[in-house]
Parts: structure tokens; C-alpha cells; sequence
């Protein structure tokens, strides 16, 4: 079964472009199409990774993972589920390190390995998807991913214990490396054994780690790299580290922190199903915050939107305006001196933080009206969170700026995502950070909602520090932690 094809390709370029001619080609394998939406969605959900190589494996593997469970439910009307990684972003944090992707049939549990080769020679697995008890399979699916041609080729599969007995193992690499020989191609026959088989076998015990011994592998393994660290040390601990949840999360988010390519901000409920580890307490240095409150605004429902709607009465579509906009809030100031030689966006947030109520909030309003056009990387980050809260449904823009100093300016606004409505009287929203323990507490100023459609908080923090912020009404609370 050595196919190459790249000679398919020169032979006949019109096989490559019809699954279900390749279907009649190779009848026993399986291809799935791959969408233009899928790929989207695969570009959106895999940034949060700490280097390229993690961003890499995340989008080829979360591509693969949603592409062929959904087929898994429409065509072969098999629910598929994660029985051991809680939920789909836990199974995420995976690829920070390895690739591969778990889809859990039944009581078994199988591994996909996505590769770019052109040739069916074999396949390459790594180690800790093996060796790990809490990560290994039952079976081994190798998929060849064609990103250009739209399709995933499933061409077989081999059974966790034929993987042992038959797979060449590659010391250096940590790689076992399957011969096709040794994979059965008819796909239709994995159905079956997923029913009548138990193929998954023994493991071999890996070391016991103490909490000690695991807190100075996480913080050897993160430290910043262009790749994975699995090769860096010692195969036996590092497989340890992997096997238990907990310490694999911790490494995530260290890795994540510490990387200095990764996103500006990292919403840790996107990362983890359940709240992520203690590990880090760091209280910002001087918090610098206000509450702003402002009434009667249009509230658009994109970010980019904002730029539609008037501030004063302007709309502020050209450079001139938005100028003429600020200098006339700068002459409104009763600040005698506003440092010299800032750029725009650097005036509106020293408004916002030390401008009295109708000065912040009219400087908030400009921010928001120019905040999709501004430069990278002044401001890096825009967010929207959809958040219920006892029946109303809410939206939190988030906007993330590097300040002069390079402190990191925080500006939230909380309203309906109903046009025009009033947000709940009593509705309040306010910061939270983390005490010496590592219990977020609510400190600051918090921003009430009385017969407003929009309540806004802004602060001032440093790179690395924990923080969240609590939307609360009655006795309910919803609570987005973030690290900046």
C-alpha cells in the first residue's frame, strides 16, 4: 500500500479533486470533506497557544477532531463523547505538546494522528499518546489532512497492542513509527472491533512523582521555546507530569504566561471547563481604577459598529474628525497638564483614568467609536463575552491597550444585547483579584446600573497579574477571570 500522490497528482489531477472518485479509487478508506467554515472555525479557536508549533498542532488537530466526530455522528450514527477529558477545551490543551486528537466510541477510545505526508508508507505516533495510561487508545487512526484539496483521508487503523508488538520505536524522536503492513485499511471493520474487541493492553508503570518534584519539572518544561519540550529531559518524568490533569494544566498556563508570542490576554474559561489551578497570586502593583457610567448610548452589536454612531453628534469616520474630537474633550479637561508627545489613544486612556465622570465617560465613548481602526499593537485585543445572568442576556466588550508605560489598560462595558434596552436597576459589575491564597476577591469601585443602558470599568495592570471581573444581580453572580 505505497501510494505517493504526489505521482496521482501529476497523473491525473482530476482524481485529486473528486472524493468520491477517490472513494472508487481506494474503496476502503475513508474521506471527509473538509468545509471553508470548518477551517474558519479551526482559525479561531486555536490562538491561545504559547508558540507556532502549538498553534500548528492545535489547528490541524482541532480540524480533524470536529470534522470527522461530526461525520462520526451524521454517517455512521455513533455518538461520540470525551468521557476522560472533560470537555473539548480540556482535550485542546493537548496540543500545546503533542499531536493528536481523541475521539472517544462507546467504551473505547480512539487516536487520530493527522499528517500533511504525500505517501502511505507509515505513519509516526508519539510516545506519551502510547505510554501515557490516561491518554493512550484502543486504536490508531492515521489521517492524511489536504488543506489545499478540502479533505481528510482516514486510510486505516492499528490496535494500541499491535502498535507495541509491530511499531518501530525511535529513541531519539520518542516516536513509535507504523509500517502501513501493519495497519488494516478497511475501515468498515473498525465498527466492529470497536463492539468485540478489547485492544488496548498493559502499560508500564511510570515514576511517582511528589508535588515538589512536579512544580520543578512545570517550571523547567515552560520555560519559553519555539516548540515542544517533550524532547528536553527525561522521557519517564515528563510522561508522569502528562498523565495526571492537574500538573498538565498547570504546565499549559505556565507555558502560556511565560511565552513571549502569546496573546495579549487569556480568558482562562476558554481554556479550561473548570477553574485552572492556583499557581499564580500575583496582585497587580498599584491598581489604578474608576467606574464610568453613561446613559442613553447606541449600543451596536459588533465592535466595528461603534464607528456608526455619533459622539456629540459626530460620527467620527475620518482622521480629521477623530482629532478635532479629541482636542475638544482635551480643552473640556480641567487637567492643567497632559503629558506631551502622546498619541492619541494614550490621551483618551489618561482621560479615562484621571478625567472627572462626564470627561471619562465622553473619552470612553471616543475610544469605543475608533477602537476596530487603531494600530496594532497599541491596541491589541477586543473581545465580546455573551453573559446570562438570571434571565437577561448581557454583552461585556473588553478592550486590552498598551499603555506608554507598558502597563496594559483594561476597559470594560456591560450592556443588554437587547436594541435600546436598559440594563436591570441594581445590576452591578465590578473587578476582582486574587488574595496571597489565590480566592479572587471584589475590590474597587463598582459600577451600579440605575435606569442605564451601559455601565463601563476601567484599570490599569501589569503583564502577567490575575484578574477577573463579577457581573452580579440578586444573589446571582457571574464571575470571567483573565490573565493579563
Amino acid at each position: 500500500m505505497n501510494i505517493n500522490f504526489n505521482q496521482i497528482n501529476n497523473q491525473n489531477e482530476v482524481i485529486m479533486q473528486n472524493i468520491e472518485e477517490l472513494k472508487n479509487f481506494y474503496p476502503d478508506h475513508q474521506w471527509i470533506e473538509i468545509s471553508e467554515q470548518d477551517k474558519e472555525e479551526a482559525e479561531a479557536n486555536t490562538r491561545c497557544y504559547a508558540n507556532q508549533t502549538g498553534r500548528n498542532y492545535a489547528f490541524v488537530n482541532y480540524l480533524c477532531h470536529k470534522v470527522f466526530s461530526k461525520w462520526v455522528k451524521e454517517y455512521q450514527e455513533i455518538e461520540s463523547n470525551n468521557k476522560v477529558f472533560s470537555s473539548d477545551n480540556n482535550l485542546a490543551r493537548i496540543w500545546q505538546f503533542i499531536n493528536g486528537s481523541v475521539v472517544n466510541i462507546h467504551d473505547k477510545r480512539l487516536i487520530l494522528i493527522p499528517s500533511d505526508a504525500t505517501d502511505l508508507e507509515g505513519f509516526e505516533v508519539q510516545q506519551e499518546w502510547v505510554d501515557i495510561p490516561n491518554l493512550a487508545g484502543d486504536y490508531y487512526l492515521p489521517v492524511r489532512v489536504d488543506l489545499e484539496k478540502n479533505y481528510l483521508h482516514i486510510w486505516g487503523f492499528i490496535s494500541r497492542k499491535n502498535l507495541q508488538k509491530r511499531a518501530d520505536y525511535d529513541k531519539l524522536d520518542k516516536l513509535y513509527i507504523v509500517s502501513s503492513g501493519d495497519v488494516i485499511d478497511d475501515i468498515e471493520t473498525l465498527w466492529i472491533a470497536l463492539e468485540l474487541y478489547e485492544e488496548k493492553g498493559d502499560f508500564e508503570a511510570l515514576p511517582s512523582l511528589t508535588e515538589s518534584e512536579a512544580a520543578k519539572l512545570i517550571k523547567t518544561y515552560s520555560q519559553p521555546l519555539p516548540y515542544s519540550p517533550r524532547l528536553k529531559g527525561n522521557s519517564q518524568e515528563w510522561m508522569a507530569l502528562l498523565n495526571e490533569k492537574e500538573w498538565l494544566k498547570n504546565l499549559d498556563l505556565e507555558m502560556l504566561i511565560k511565552s513571549p508570542d502569546r496573546p495579549l490576554i487569556i480568558f482562562l474559561e476558554q481554556l479550561y471547563q473548570t477553574e485552572p489551578a492556583k499557581i499564580r497570586t500575583k496582585p497587580t502593583l498599584k491598581k489604578q481604577e474608576k467606574a464610568i457610567y453613561r446613559s442613553g448610548l447606541p449600543i451596536p452589536s459588533k465592535i466595528e459598529n461603534y464607528r456608526d454612531f455619533p459622539v456629540n453628534g459626530v460620527i467620527l469616520d475620518t482622521e480629521e474628525k477623530i482629532d478635532r474630537a479629541i482636542k475638544n474633550l482635551l480643552a473640556k479637561s480641567v487637567q492643567e497638564v497632559v503629558p506631551e508627545n502622546l498619541e492619541r489613544e494614550d490621551i483618551l486612556l489618561d482621560l479615562l483614568l484621571n478625567g472627572k465622570q462626564e470627561i471619562s465617560g465622553q473619552a470612553a465613548e471616543i475610544f469605543w467609536a475608533i477602537a476596530s481602526c487603531l494600530p496594532s499593537p497599541k491596541t491589541r485585543e477586543i473581545h465580546t463575552k455573551e453573559i446570562e445572568i438570571s434571565g437577561h442576556l448581557l454583552l461585556a466588550n473588553i478592550a486590552f491597550i498598551k499603555t506608554p508605560s507598558q502597563r496594559i489598560a483594561v476597559l470594560l462595558r456591560v450592556h443588554s444585547q437587547l436594541p435600546d434596552s436598559l440594563l436591570p436597576n441594581g445590576l452591578t459589575l465590578q473587578w476582582m483579584f486574587p488574595d496571597d491564597q489565590g480566592n479572587y476577591i471584589p475590590e474597587g469601585t463598582p459600577a451600579v446600573a440605575d435606569k442605564q443602558n451601559c455601565i463601563q470599568l476601567y484599570f490599569c495592570a501589569d503583564w502577567g497579574d490575575n484578574c477577573a471581573f463579577q457581573i452580579k444581580m440578586g444573589h446571582k453572580t457571574s464571575v470571567q477571570r483573565f490573565i493579563v
